[in-house]
């Protein structure tokens, strides 16, 4: 008697007509997939990792990884300060020049 049962069972989706029906049997919708592992897309930052672009290493200790710098953190500062220099020395200008205009007006 059950092998009749499940052949007049209707096998059909959620949320239809047919799924109202006395012998149907809703079939739950099909995996998504979030779980299923999937392979790393190369990236431009693995890229420059690899190459040896960063400043940057990984330093493996007893107590776990840490982020080591190759250099000294601020060892080519002395290239950028007078671009620093600059900026500031603009932005005190504009300041100034704006000031004096709002007050004349």
């Amino acid at each position: 008697m059950c092998t009749n049962m499940r052949a007049l069972e209707l096998k059909t989706e959620g949320f239809t007509v047919k799924s109202t029906m006395k012998n149907s049997v809703v079939v739950g919708p099909p995996a998504a997939g979030a779980f299923r592992e999937r392979p790393a897309k190369p990236t431009v930052f693995r890229k420059f990792y690899e190459r040896g672009d960063f400043p940057i290493a990984l330093e493996h200790d007893t107590k776990g990884n840490r982020i080591a710098w190759k250099n000294g953190i601020f060892s080519h500062c002395h290239s950028h300060l007078p671009v620093i220099f600059l900026i500031v020395f603009l932005i005190v200008f504009i300041i100034i020049i704006c000031s004096s205009i709002i007050l004349e007006s």
